[in-house]
């Protein structure tokens, strides 16, 4: 397995081709791309699976079902000059609509408060995220959201994110500012 390290994550990088992923995700040529990507890593550290009760519960098992949330992968896209972009892939199920067929508001508003905190790279609270819907998410199906840090200023991370289509289409974007975490210090 290829292994890379980031100072920023300070974890290993694994490469997304190199491992198995959902059948929902290798099946659609342009999700298959975007797994394939030289540049593209695994976030082992925003995998959504902690066994805690009431940590990160949200998205590893309240909304993690057949019906719902089918699949959930998250990548940090490295390029050249070290510039990031991070990226989920996410399948979505039939149980999270608000009307027939589309992904109810609150829930695509959820994904780019998602998508958008892996951007910061720490423990963050959402400060403010305002949104724009542009077009509606359809369901059953898979999307792609993106982020990017915009700016920082000390404890504080601008980052701008959307939700996409497959075709590149931007469904619903926004802008929010993060405020990183202060752990104390240790005596």
């Amino acid at each position: 397995m290829a292994m890379e390290t980031s100072n920023i994550l300070r974890k290993p990088l694994i490469r997304a081709n190199t491992i198995s992923h959902h059948a929902d995700f290798t099946t659609l040529p342009w999700a298959s791309a975007i797994l394939n990507a030289p540049t593209s890593y695994l976030r082992t550290d925003w995998a959504r699976s902690s066994n805690h009760r009431n940590s990160d519960s949200l998205f590893s098992r309240t909304f993690k079902n057949s019906d719902a949330l089918r699949a959930y992968t998250t990548i940090t896209s490295i390029f050249p000059g070290g510039e990031k972009e991070f990226l989920c892939l996410v399948s979505l199920g039939e149980d999270l609509c608000g009307h027939h067929d589309i992904l109810h508001g609150g829930m695509v508003l959820t994904l780019l408060d998602e998508v958008c905190g892996a951007a910061v790279e720490a423990a963050s609270f959402t400060a403010y995220l305002n949104a724009t819907f542009k077009k509606p998410v359809r369901t059953p199906g898979v999307v792609l959201c993106r982020s990017r840090v915009v700016k920082k200023e000390r404890r504080k991370v601008f980052v701008n994110g959307t939700v996409e289509n497959g075709m590149g289409t931007v469904l619903a974007s926004a802008e929010g500012l993060f405020v990183r975490v202060v752990t104390e210090a240790k005596l």
